[in-house]
């Protein structure tokens, strides 16, 4: 259908589970995608299963959500390598399960930054791009080409919530 076709992509969290499925979907519906993880790793298969459905449409970033530097670095590397970005998509969180009494501030503070506080920077500094390209667009032809997007996920956890996941679910909600 190819429904992304000329679009780029950031996904975070794509190494594993729900991210990874992000990113082989929107490169087989025509996006280029890069692939965030702080896991080298899983990131590469992720990398390697897009390679097959389309060469050339992924790439690897490798940092933390938590790091302003890192972020940016990932928004320049979709600008620089796939020469626009259009989407975003919030997706990491970690979970380090524990009853809420016995659940160190550490462990808390881990939890809430990737959730919450990752998706604050990356919105923050995607949002410059796209803004900026959505502004040459509008002055040079009266309206943007189209749409970009931001997508910020959740989790049913924080509905319902989870025995031991206090942090999780507070951040995800």
């Amino acid at each position: 259908m190819n429904m992304l076709s000329g679009r780029v992509a950031v996904i975070t969290g794509a190494g594993r589970g729900i991210g990874q499925a992000v990113a082989t979907l929107f490169v087989a519906e025509g996006a280029r995608v890069v692939v965030n993880d702080v896991d080298a790793g899983p990131a590469a298969e992720t990398v390697a299963l897009c390679e097959v459905i389309a060469p050339g449409h992924a790439i690897a970033s490798i940092g933390s959500v938590t790091d302003a530097a890192e972020v940016d670095a990932m928004m320049d590397a979709a600008i620089q390598t796939f020469g626009g970005l259009d989407i975003l998509v919030n997706n990491a969180g970690i979970t380090r399960d524990r009853m809420a009494h016995l659940l160190e501030e550490d462990a808390w503070d881990q939890v809430v930054d990737v959730s919450l506080k990752g998706t604050f920077l990356c919105a923050k500094s995607a949002a410059r791009h796209m803004r900026a390209a959505a502004k040459a667009e509008l002055k040079a032809g009266g309206e943007p080409a189209y749409v970009r997007k931001v997508v910020n996920f959740a989790s049913t956890a924080a509905l319902r919530g989870n025995p031991g996941q206090a942090a999780y679910t507070a951040a995800k909600m």
